[in-house]
Formats: C-alpha cells, sequence, structure tokens
C-alpha cells in the first residue's frame, strides 16, 4: 500500500509542475517503501528473539524434545516481524539505516535520470518510508547556485511529516519552497522545456 492516495499523488504531480514553471530546475520525486531488507540483521536478531523465547519455555511444562523444533520454528515468524516499519526502525541502528537510504538515493538519481537535464539542474527528494528518512541531492547545476546546507530544514520537515504521518502535507511545502529557492537561484530562460516527468516514481 502506497504512502500517497491517489488524489495525494495528483497534488504532489501539481505542485511539482508548479514549482518548476519558472525555474529551469527539475524535481524528482522518489518514494522508497525501504531502501534495504536488513537481511543479515533481521535474522541475527529472529534468532536471539527465538533462543529466548525457548529458553523461557524450559520453565514451562513441554517435553525438552519440542524445544529445538520450536526454537527453529520461532526464526521465521521473528525474521518478517522484524521487517515491519517500526520494529524494523528499532533493530536496525541509525548510521546503517542512514548509509541504506543514501545509497538507494545514488542509485535513483542515476536510474531515474536526474543527471540528464541540459543545465545538469535536477534535485532529487527520496522519502524512504519504512526507514523515516530523507535524502535530496541536487545535480552539479544546483550546487554552483545552492549551497547544500540549504536542504537540510527540508530534509527535517519531510522526516518529521514522515513520522507524524503527514507526508503529504509536508512534501508539498517543501516542494513549495524549493521551487521559490530555484526560481531565484535558476530562473527559466526563454525555453522552458520539461526535462523530466513531474509524477512521483515508486520504488
Amino acid at each position: 500500500m502506497s504512502l500517497f492516495s491517489e488524489a495525494e499523488k495528483k497534488d504532489i504531480q501539481e505542485a511539482v509542475r508548479a514549482a518548476e514553471a519558472h525555474t529551469a530546475g527539475e524535481l524528482v520525486i522518489v518514494l522508497a517503501e525501504r531502501s534495504d531488507d536488513y537481511a543479515p540483521i533481521r535474522g541475527t536478531w529472529a534468532l536471539v528473539l527465538s533462543f529466548v523465547v525457548t529458553e523461557l519455555l524450559r520453565f514451562a511444562p513441554i517435553d525438552d524434545g519440542w524445544l529445538l523444533p520450536l526454537f527453529a520454528l520461532g526464526v521465521i515468524p521473528f525474521y518478517f516481524l522484524l521487517g515491519v516499519g517500526p520494529l524494523l526502525r528499532l533493530v536496525v541502528p541509525t548510521r546503517i539505516k542512514s548509509a541504506r537510504v543514501l545509497e538507494r538515493a545514488l542509485r535513483a538519481f542515476t536510474e531515474e535520470g536526474v543527471t540528464e537535464t541540459r543545465d545538469r539542474s535536477g534535485v532529487l527528494i527520496l522519502l524512504s518510508e519504512a526507514e523515516h528518512q530523507v535524502v535530496i541531492l541536487a545535480d552539479r547545476g544546483i550546487h554552483e547556485r545552492v549551497e547544500a546546507g540549504e536542504w537540510e530544514k527540508d530534509v527535517q520537515t519531510l522526516t518529521s511529516g514522515l513520522r507524524q504521518k503527514r507526508a503529504a502535507e509536508s512534501l508539498l511545502e517543501v516542494i513549495r519552497r524549493i521551487g521559490g529557492l530555484l526560481e531565484s537561484a535558476f530562473p527559466a530562460g526563454e525555453e522552458n522545456q520539461n526535462e523530466l516527468p513531474d509524477a512521483i516514481r515508486e520504488r
């Protein structure tokens, strides 16, 4: 199930179109359900939790012959349970989540064609839902005119929106702000072509 409703997706697309109307900059919005499956970490925690439960069952009136099968059977549900957003965020260290989300954003930067604009004027906003993390990356043409620190407030706004279940509202706010920033720093020329699709991309 997508983080955004169909109506919200249309609002986001229209906001991108409006933001690009007076700038040569191009906005690309990417929504990732998660940036990694974190299988090794989930697997380790599943083993630990299943072991703890099995040890506790030693005090229950259960034949010891059942403990090993119960341990093995417990690993699978714990593994999948730890893939659920809140539990995933709990067991995966923040530095690892941040590294995976950045890697996902860097891949999307290339795969979604952000580097292919004529003036190297693309800006990627990637929201990673499961991790509640956001990355904003700008191409070379934008970096020459806008300092990297300009995006920090927008990242904070979007991260807070993800946590408070206000993702669409926060994203629309950020798109408008970035649109205004790009209009000042990178105004549209006589030919203001729409080089990249405005619709949100889901990965």
